[in-house]
């Protein structure tokens, strides 16, 4: 199908407008702030539902505003919808990383389900239940101190005679599992309260309740139908988890009623007003208790540990080194650029480089509280990233420990700046145009489609990718030289929820996380600078560490260095046809020194850094 009809408006579908596909249809974009759904299987029970669709119901639920049909037919084939922009799923907030990043606290969380709970209750009361309560169909839009969530593909909804018939496996009651759902309306309040529980307790611990290993009920599905929740201290809990005594006693007893029990609990809304989080000023972490439960003697790095000696294996332990301490001035921003380690953390609305120099956030960014920005470092510069400038400041002069004011000021041309601008010492790349350019040099470097693609950049290899339906593209240049030069991916469906890129001298990893609707996979392509694809794989986001952690890992010869549960692991093309990854050592001793949620990066010597949110710490393996 190429085209639809809105009313009498014919609209045409364009890959380049596709926004995301997902189980049951393609969502393209429809002017500035609206979306086009269409389904894969259009059918008679589709259009009656959308038809009866409710009339009266908050705004934040994104349900059809009219109707689209086919254009020979005139049956009813998707509909038009208000688009969420600028936002993320509510998934991210279970990763550490991404609420390091965009500085995010529990605060923020709970008033963010504070908001989902009224929302949900406001739906109940219209005998509407949202069924397929998923991390995918809440996005959550940013404002001034507050996270405002919104309902997506609300067309799934159960209301009146209609059921909801697809669910997230992770998200959908034990007492659904291996139902007909269009064989009745299987969804209760009760289960989306069920839902809002799982996704609140991932967002507050960063693990999902049934994780974890089981030594009797290996996968989730059976540890959440044997009510084996991480709770149970038979459950391995995985070491990225945060341990559930940072919540207070309410919250544990609320979780333990709901996964270790079966109990049925209305939606937490006074704890969800009540609770107060406080950040550890010695590890960083956050909690609802009287004092840290995590500051204990393990988590202590001291400033200078030497284990360099042999262990009873004959393996050479790290040198370990505490480089910067967080405190309450979290770490946002990590780089190498040669030999040298940059980084970059918050203290109340100025940034601080490792240099000493602080940026005035208020002044030079006013809406950095409520704008999501990207920080990029150089040696002796750094970059405020919006979806719509690139900022500047130069450190040159040693003199200058403070400024406010940008030395240079970089213009995007579309809504998806921080992925259209990537800056690299001596360049800036940015998109405008449907045109790649280098500003530095005053030259374009391609061709590549406005507003879909995304740009990453390393100092030596730069990074281009874009989707057109399921045909996926990518493109390796040279951040400073030459055209574009496409590389080879397969085709894949489903919603992308992030790409990320990895670079050493002379390579690049490409990954990207995909949802498919039962779950979230691991995409991953090592190319060298030729363009020569080296290695492949695919797997469960929540499987073996090369998935898990890879967004998190480092680039250093061609090889991909990891956190884990058990420590470092370095991953590194098989010499096999299929050009898959090895796990080809494992470092277990740096268990005790790196978290699994840390994110390396490596320097020109081989030196790693594992970076936290709370601290900084060198290793010398």
């Amino acid at each position: 199908m190429s085209r639809v009809q809105l009313g009498r408006t014919t609209i045409e579908l364009r890959d380049e407008d596709l926004l995301g596909e997902g189980g049951e249809g393609r969502v393209y974009q429809h002017g500035s702030d609206e979306a086009l759904k269409i389904y894969f299987s259009p059918s008679r029970a589709r259009q009656e539902k959308l038809e009866a669709f409710p009339s009266d119901l908050p705004g934040e639920v994104k349900g059809p505003l009219e109707l689209a049909t086919d254009e020979a037919t005139g049956a009813v084939v998707g509909y038009r919808m208000e688009r969420v922009s600028g936002g993320f799923d509510l998934g991210r907030l279970s990763e550490r990383t991404f609420r390091d990043r965009e500085r995010i606290p529990n605060a923020l969380v709970l008033s963010a389900f504070g908001r989902l709970a009224a929302l949900l209750d406001a739906l109940h009361a219209r005998r509407v239940v949202v069924g397929d309560l998923n991390a995918g169909n809440v996005m959550v839009t940013r404002g001034t101190r507050t996270l405002r969530p919104s309902l997506i593909d609300a067309d799934s909804m159960q209301y009146t005679s209609f059921p909801c018939v697809v669910a997230h496996e992770r998200y959908v009651h034990p007492s659904i599992y291996g139902k007909d759902l269009a064989s009745g309306l299987h969804f209760s309040r009760a289960t989306d309260d069920y839902a809002f529980a799982v996704l609140l307790f991932e967002s507050l611990l960063f693990v999902h309740p049934y994780g974890g290993v089981h030594p009797n009920h290996p996968t989730l599905p059976k540890r959440a139908m044997a009510r084996a929740s991480i709770l149970d201290k038979q459950v391995k809990r995985p070491k990225n988890a945060e341990r559930p005594e940072v919540l207070d006693d309410e919250w544990l007893s609320f979780f333990s009623d709901v996964f270790e029990r079966g109990a049925t609990r209305a939606l937490p809304m006074g704890l969800l007003s009540s609770t107060r989080f406080q950040r550890c000023g010695s590890c960083g972490h956050e909690h609802a208790r009287r004092s840290c439960p995590t500051c204990t003697s393990s988590c202590t790095i001291p400033t200078s540990l030497d284990t360099s000696g042999a262990s009873s294996r004959n393996e050479h332990r790290p040198t370990v080194h505490l480089v910067h301490d967080g405190g309450l001035s979290p770490v946002v921003a990590v780089a190498t650029q040669g030999t040298n380690l940059l980084y970059a953390s918050i203290e109340g609305a100025r940034l601080i480089r490792e240099s000493g120099l602080s940026i005035d956030l208020a002044t030079a960014l006013p809406t950095w509280e409520r704008e999501p920005f990207r920080i990029a470092l150089e040696a002796r510069a750094t970059y405020l990233v919006t979806d719509s400038v690139a900022l500047r400041f130069d450190h040159d002069d040693a003199r200058v420990r403070a400024s406010s004011t940008p030395t240079e000021r970089f213009g995007a041309s579309c809504p998806r700046g921080r992925s259209t601008l990537a800056t690299t010492p001596g360049e800036v790349l940015r998109i405008r145009g449907g045109m790649l350019e280098r500003l530095r040099a005053g030259t374009r470097v391609g061709a590549v489609l406005e507003g879909r693609t995304e740009l990453f950049s390393g100092s030596n290899l730069a990074f281009a990718f874009y989707r057109l339906g399921t045909l996926a593209l990518g493109f390796l240049f040279s951040p400073h030289e030459g055209p574009l030069r496409q590389v080879a991916l397969p085709s894949f469906s489903g919603r992308i929820v992030r790409t990320f890129a990895h670079f050493d001298n002379d390579h690049v990893l490409f990954g990207a996380h995909v949802d498919n609707g039962v779950a979230v996979r691991c995409i991953l392509h090592l190319f060298d600078a030729r363009g020569s694809r080296l290695a492949h794989a695919e797997g469960p986001l929540e499987g073996e560490p090369l998935f898990t952690y890879a967004a998190q890992g480092a680039l250093f010869g061609g090889r991909l260095l990891l956190p884990s549960d058990a420590g470092l692991v370095l991953y590194g093309p098989q010499r096999t046809p299929d050009g898959s990854f090895e796990a080809i050592r494992q470092f277990p001793e740096t268990a005790a020194v790196v978290s699994p949620d840390a994110e390396l990066h490596v320097d020109a010597r081989g030196v790693v850094y594992a970076a936290t949110f709370a601290r900084i710490v060198r290793l010398s393996i």
